[in-house]
């Protein structure tokens, strides 16, 4: 079975709340990878991005420790795998507690995205908000704000990005809140409601990985009932496993 083909099939796991079941296909193919440095920094990957989900912050910085190892591999630096990587190591330091550990990472993979891919695909998106997310807990709000907006302007131009654009209209919100123009936190937080209320979002675990994440930062700007109502969707969905 090749990597692509197990990615997918983790994917569907995933999708369909299993996530012991995906945790332990990882676990397989990691161990079946070894001496393989591209196989296994595929799976790799995906491990670190399922722990920090779950919040398993010990286990999560041990996969980007042999991750940063694998990827100077001469085969890799350079590679999109290596932009992933470093985006996917990025995103763990963030959610870990160490922004500026996390920041020369999102550059760095910024500069490989932007080499091999279109500048409205769909994982630039995705960047832009982590980035975001970093530059505000580096209370750098200007750029922060700009990078929401441009993960904003490539969801508006697509098909089926309703949870990005509710993470996105929630991060604008925070930014706006914190940097004083309430006239405008009204209209993202709204947006972002009607976001998650969306019934073309699945509800699985990302979405309710999410769900906690914006919560948390409705807590923050003072909304306790939005914040209620994201966490019954989590629950709901975390019920089911």
């Amino acid at each position: 079975m090749g990597v692509q083909t197990v990615l997918r099939e983790i994917e569907s796991l995933l999708l369909e709340n299993k996530q012991t079941e995906a945790e332990e296909l990882l676990l397989q193919k990691l161990q079946e990878a070894k001496g393989n440095d591209i196989e296994r920094l595929s799976y790799l990957n995906e491990q670190i991005k399922l722990y920090c989900e779950q919040g398993r912050a010990g286990e999560c910085m041990k996969g980007v420790t042999e991750a940063l190892s694998l990827v100077q591999n001469q085969e890799i630096k350079g590679s999109f795998l290596y932009g992933k990587t470093l985006l996917c190591c990025a995103t763990a330091f963030r959610v870990c507690g160490q922004p500026k550990e996390a920041l020369p990472l999102y550059l760095e993979a910024y500069n490989i995205y932007k080499e091999r891919l279109h500048p409205n695909d769909y994982r630039f998106a995705g960047l832009y908000n982590e980035l975001g997310v970093t530059y505000e807990e580096l209370s750098q709000f200007l750029e922060a704000e700009e990078c929401f907006k441009k993960a904003l302007a490539i969801m508006e131009g697509l098909p089926r990005g309703e949870m990005e654009l509710a993470v996105t209209h929630t991060n604008l919100a925070c930014i706006y809140a914190r940097t004083n123009k309430e006239d405008k936190v009204e209209y993202h937080r709204t947006r972002a409601k009607h976001y998650f209320n969306s019934n073309m979002i699945f509800h699985g675990g990302y979405f309710a990985y999410n769900c906690l994440k914006c919560a948390e930062q409705f807590e923050k700007l003072g909304y306790e009932e939005d914040a209620k109502e994201l966490k019954e969707k989590a629950r709901l969905v975390y019920e089911k496993r």
